[in-house]
């Protein structure tokens, strides 16, 4: 089963032995108005890439990027014999939502979620850090009550470059102080730290409301996912369980149990 993961940054993918183990994962970018074939293009090059077969069962797709839905669609049917579960209103994900429209919920949202509900007891506090961070709350009844979203680490960073006229993009990379000795490390300390604080920062704001929303007063598990998580997990206060694969993983569980 192929598991592809629509981002508006990265196209991250993940091919899925029956019991749930990952023959690889990849990501890589394209074009918004990439075609059926494009899309095709990518994903049987990852398999000669990884000298997989790309003969597979079946797949699935999140996307929070419209135009590239139907090229991945199209791609999978066409070239890969097999018709896409797309994550989104009428599909069966086991989740229960607690907001004004459940059918708004982004599907990285929803997978991410059931994902994380997949390997960790409630209540949760799920953060991912792709293009925007967000932070989703699940409450002990392992319902989700709600998601906060910030601008991401890259988003401010291009922001960064973009209004300073002296400043430029860079590459995130490891911490080597709170306060750089050149631009670059000033950069580079300010946007990783900076996240970790407000990750901290919302953390212990989120886990009161969480434990007041639900009927247990367990304690909260925070899980940390999505592409900028791994550059500022180590800087963080309180603990989170770092899953790299958590959405990936989620979309082949929705997959699975869709399956009759």
């Amino acid at each position: 089963m192929l598991a592809v993961d629509i981002g508006n940054s990265r196209v991250k993918v993940a091919d899925y032995a029956p019991d749930g183990s990952r023959s690889f994962k990849s990501s890589f970018t394209l074009p918004r108005r990439a075609s059926v074939d494009d899309c095709a293009t990518a994903l049987k090059h990852l398999y000669l890439l990884y000298g997989k077969s790309p003969f597979i069962d079946g797949a699935a797709i999140s996307s929070v990027v419209p135009t590239l839905t139907p090229s991945f669609y199209g791609a999978l049917e066409k070239h890969f014999g097999v018709t896409p579960l797309v994550i989104g209103p009428g599909v069966k994900t086991g989740l229960n939502i607690r907001v004004e429209n459940a059918a708004s919920v982004g599907a990285d949202i929803v997978i991410g979620a059931v994902g994380a509900l997949s390997e960790f007891r409630p209540p949760l506090l799920i953060i991912n850090m792709g293009t925007a961070t967000t932070f989703t709350g699940i409450d002990s009844d392992a319902m989700m009550i709600g998601v906060s979203i910030m601008p991401g680490l890259l988003m401010g960073l291009d922001a960064l470059a973009e209004k300073a006229s002296e400043l430029s993009p860079i590459a995130l990379g490891r911490v080597k102080s709170p306060f750089g000795r050149n631009t670059v490390e000033s950069m580079n300390s300010g946007a990783i730290l900076g996240a970790a604080g407000a990750v901290d920062g919302y953390i212990d704001i989120a886990a009161e409301a969480l434990v007041k929303s639900g009927t247990s007063d367990a304690a909260v598990t925070a899980v940390l996912t999505g592409g900028c998580a791994k550059f500022v997990a180590p800087y963080l206060k309180n603990k989170a369980e770092f899953r790299e694969s958590l959405c990936l993983d989620g979309l082949w569980r929705i997959w699975k149990n869709n399956q009759n």
